[in-house]
């Protein structure tokens, strides 16, 4: 009776240890992340924010990215409000799954890609900022900082994922 009840709870036991495995931790405060990003951003500049908790959160989605919006955990945007003088932009999209992540960073590529030629007959004072733009996927967030230094940025961005 001993060895089955010792052999029944070693059984629910290594069950419960494996029932976590393949799930995903929950997404940090989207807010919270724009706000340690804006900080590192370093600017004067206003900047706009837009995210997955507005109303119409995926019509705004669609002007950073053109990937399927139910693939799409949350996501936020900053942009300069001034966007005649100034390109700086962070945004951040978490994917449902790690999976559509490669999805995610191509449509941030394009959107680069699309505000380059944007910029390019509009204000090309600001193509060495775009030129010099970072992308990037840690786990299921992909990132995209439009700065003069985006490097503050993308390390308060690892800071603030890691795990």
């Amino acid at each position: 009776m001993k060895k089955t009840v010792c052999a029944v709870l070693a059984l629910v036991f290594t069950i419960l240890c494996f029932s976590g495995c393949g799930k995903q931790q929950p997404i940090v405060s989207m807010y919270e992340l724009s706000r340690e990003m804006l900080a590192a951003l370093n600017t004067q500049e206003t900047m706009l924010y837009v995210s997955g908790a507005d109303a119409d959160a995926a019509e705004k989605f669609a002007h950073v990215s053109d990937m399927d919006y139910s693939l799409v955990e949350d996501f936020f945007l900053l942009y300069a409000e001034n966007g005649a003088g100034n390109a700086d932009e962070i945004a951040v999209i978490a994917v449902k799954h790690p999976r559509s992540a490669p999805v995610a960073e191509a449509s941030l590529c394009e959107h680069l890609s699309k505000r380059e030629t944007l910029y390019a007959s509009y204000d090309p004072g600001q193509l060495e900022k775009l030129q010099g733009a970072v992308y990037e996927t840690v786990g299921r967030y992909v990132v995209l900082v439009v700065a003069a230094d985006p490097a503050p940025v993308m390390e308060a961005f690892r800071q603030f994922v890691a795990p």
